[in-house]
């Protein structure tokens, strides 16, 4: 990351079902070691240590308005396209409630956690394009780096409001 970046982290990258998985995956690499089965038992601590540590994020090149999406394993990234900021017309804050769920073969499902998050956005002039950039859980703090950034991107800050479409009958 240079000087005249701003780095994001989006959490995560997998899900708390799939890091879930990551303690089957300990118990078989456990099972595989005490079998003397090194080379399998190896392979589910690679898995283990993907799946626990793999985390996404966005980095947004101020002095070029570019932004790029990227996954990270502790410093290793891989970066994508870097794409323009000027297709978005404005910053904005929303509220997110993620709710993750687990299903029995049943199919009866079960909340299994509840994320409440304020996300700062980038959104386009209708205010339906949207692209998240930060997730934050104080809406306080999520507002001032919303604000911060729509100051250095020149980008005004506005409180999300989309329009509503006219339909023809």
């Amino acid at each position: 990351m240079t000087e005249n970046t701003e780095d994001f982290s989006l959490g995560r990258f997998f899900g708390p079902t799939k890091r879930g998985l990551s303690l089957v995956c300990a118990i078989m690499a456990i099972a595989a070691f005490l079998m003397a089965v090194y080379i399998v038992s190896f392979l589910f601590l690679v898995l283990i240590i993907f799946l626990l540590f793999t985390k996404k994020g966005i980095e947004i090149n101020l002095s070029k308005r570019e932004y790029q999406l990227y996954l990270s394993l502790f410093s290793w990234r891989t970066y994508g396209k870097a794409k323009s900021v000027d297709e978005y017309s404005y910053v904005s804050v929303l509220k997110s409630n993620l709710i993750h769920t687990a299903y029995s073969r049943t199919n009866r499902s079960a909340v299994t956690g509840v994320e409440k998050t304020f996300n700062i956005v980038l959104l386009g002039k209708k205010q339906i394009m949207k692209l998240v950039i930060g997730k934050f859980e104080n809406k306080e703090e999520a507002i001032e780096r919303a604000n911060q950034l729509s100051e250095v991107l020149k980008i005004p800050y506005v409180a999300y409001c989309p329009q509503i479409a006219k339909h023809s009958d």
